[in-house]
């Protein structure tokens, strides 16, 4: 796959743009993530996702592509909401109503009238309430579990392809609370937002995951893709 895969790198942005319409063709990522990944791993017929903020089943849904094509895999958001959905539209995956972080404990989830802005960092929390038109509307006291722990309390034997990471804000801290000696994805898409090319190279998470091993390929507008080294 590597020799292809830096093929896909290489020309990733012409290769969305060359498909103005790719959502028309199965895709539902909000940037083309699922179309790239499908071109990364279109060889292989199944295999296994972790998706942590996984939001909606379909919509934006970086993984549900994959689903479609008999992939499965663990889909992890903090927003309860969305689980009966999950039920309905993905019942083979294995949906966990939870939020990811280094330390064990309640935190408070900050609920807009969007729901894909919900967030637990707050920090995220404001820039949102002072830069754009959404509205808090509510809090929730939830509890926090590492993701090592997660993956561990589930079992997980399968070698994890791709895992997904948008969590608005707290990307760095699910990161973190992972356990690597275990549960290494061969490629992480995870959102980097307000950046340039430059500070990606510079920031917290690229610098950590360098540090287990993977360099960014990939730079969409909103999402970032990291390849495990060999």
């Amino acid at each position: 796959m590597e020799k292809f895969t830096l093929k896909i790198i290489k020309n990733a942005k012409d290769l969305i743009r060359s498909i103005k319409n790719w959502k028309s063709f199965g895709y539902f990522s909000q940037d083309g993530e699922d179309f790239l990944l499908s071109k990364i791993f279109e060889t292989k017929p199944t295999g296994f996702y972790l998706d942590i903020g996984s939001g909606h089943p379909t919509k934006f849904s970086n993984s549900y592509y994959f689903y479609q094509k008999g992939w499965r895999g663990v889909c992890i958001d903090a927003n309860a909401d969305f689980k009966s959905e999950y039920k309905i539209k993905r019942p083979n995956d294995v949906f966990l109503n939870r939020l990811c972080g280094t330390c064990r404990k309640t935190k408070t989830y900050y609920v807009f009238d969007e729901p894909f802005l919900n967030t637990s960092s707050q920090k995220r929390k404001r820039f949102l309430e002072n830069n754009t038109p959404y509205k808090l509307i509510q809090r929730k006291q939830i509890s926090q579990e590492s993701l090592g722990r997660i993956l561990k309390m589930l079992d997980i034997q399968e070698k994890i392809d791709f895992m997904s990471l948008d969590v608005e804000g707290e990307e760095l801290s699910v990161l973190q609370s992972n356990d690597w000696g275990k549960y290494s994805p061969k490629l992480i898409v995870v959102e980097i937002l307000g950046r340039n090319r430059r500070s990606i190279f510079t920031s917290k998470i690229c610098k950590y995951l360098e540090s287990k091993k993977y360099s960014a390929q990939i730079i969409l507008q909103r999402s970032v893709f990291f390849q495990l080294r060999a």
